[in-house]
């Protein structure tokens, strides 16, 4: 009774594991192809300046509007130069928190990865004593089996030689003796 609760335990766990390791297989499947969408969003050959140097070109740029005198013309190009940079420096901004995502899945898929192979291995560990308990469990029966024919056959062996014993015979140890002399004389 013990084996069977011991074995059902094994079992029970056995599918606990993999109903975990399907849940972090899933989980792992979501977060690489979140990180393959936004890699192909940004593209592979997309260089973007660098945000400090745009956050220094705008403060520059802002310095020179609110402390300089200049013509109208001059105003309106510094003006448009600056909301071409604030554009800039959102768009870097952006791409700065894509690949900031990127890395922080990277970094996820990798723990869940370790994760997932440490739960493998204790898998492969639960699989391994329930065949041990199993293979026990059919080498105890072919025993059984095995005992239980020999008893058959010393039972039958037995019988025949009960009934052997039982049997009354017609010759005697005299009766043999002759035969062979008589035998012998013919000759």
């Amino acid at each position: 009774m013990e084996e069977n609760k011991g074995e059902k335990g094994l079992e029970n766990k056995k599918n606990a594991l993999i109903e975990r390791a399907k849940q972090l297989d899933r989980i792992i499947y979501g977060k690489t192809c979140e990180k393959k969408a936004l890699q192909a969003v940004l593209g592979e050959n997309v260089r973007v300046a660098p945000m400090g140097r745009l956050k220094a070109d705008l403060d520059e740029l802002e310095f020179k509007v609110a402390t300089e005198a200049y013509t109208l013309e001059l105003e309106r190009n510094l003006l448009k130069k600056i909301k071409k940079k604030k554009e800039e420096l959102e768009g870097a901004f952006a791409f700065s928190r894509k690949w900031s995502r990127i890395r922080y899945l990277e970094a996820g898929v990798a723990s869940l990865q370790k994760q997932r192979d440490e739960l493998e291995k204790e898998l492969q560990v639960v699989k391994g004593e329930l065949v041990r308990g199993r293979r026990q469990e059919e080498r105890d029966l072919h025993k059984q089996e095995r005992a239980l024919q020999i008893a058959v056959r010393e039972r039958v062996h037995r019988k025949e030689i009960e009934d052997y014993v039982k049997e009354p015979s017609s010759l005697e140890l005299g009766d043999v003796a002759i035969i062979r002399k008589k035998k012998e004389g013919e000759r």
